[in-house]
């Protein structure tokens, strides 16, 4: 008895140290509701899964730096090979690679989805993070950090707006609407 009291007590406890958190910001955070009615974001195309990828874990503090100043900026095929090996060069010759600015929870978000507006030539960066329905909001998953991406783009975006989520069971469901849209397969970013 004592044994499934403790446990029911360490079971609370995380829960509720994970739904009390502060999270804290990061400044690439795009502020207010990236699903404004001013910008309807939900209305830009999504980007094909397979013309942007994460950072590699190794490279993300030098992809950091080199995006303090600008939310993205133009990579040569060699620098986006380095940055993201998993990106293949796309065949149209008409994309080049850019480094965006993104973030995510904890660092580890679970996808990745890039959308684009060609007539203000804005993108979005959104990332979703999984918090074990705020059992594992205990570590770090309440920070914000760089999680930049390497995106093929037809041209320079003027403005990356990087937007993330942590939550809970949706979060998979996402993904699992994203194969149903996508026809089958893991959508977003490859890490």
């Amino acid at each position: 008895m004592r044994g499934a009291l403790g446990a029911a007590f360490l079971l609370l406890a995380l829960s509720w140290a994970g739904c009390s958190g502060r999270v804290r910001q990061h400044p690439w955070l795009t502020r207010g509701d990236a699903w404004a009615v001013d910008l309807d974001v939900a209305a830009w195309p999504l980007v094909e899964p397979d013309r942007f990828a994460w950072v590699a874990r190794e490279r993300r503090e030098e992809a950091a730096r080199l995006l303090e100043t600008d939310e993205a900026t133009e990579l040569s095929a060699g620098e986006a090979a380095r940055f993201a090996p998993d990106l293949a060069a796309p065949a149209d010759l008409s994309l080049r690679p850019f480094l965006l600015r993104g973030v995510a929870y904890g660092g580890l978000p679970v996808y990745a989805l890039l959308r684009t507006d060609e007539a203000t030539r804005q993108a979005l960066v959104y990332q979703a993070t999984y918090n074990g329905e705020n059992l594992l909001g205990v570590w770090a998953l309440s920070d914000l950090q760089p999680c930049p991406v390497v995106a093929c783009l037809p041209w320079p975006p003027s403005r990356v707006l990087a937007t993330a989520e942590l939550g809970g069971d949706q979060i998979l469901r996402g993904i699992g609407a994203w194969a149903l849209m996508r026809g089958g397969g893991r959508g977003g970013a490859r890490s």
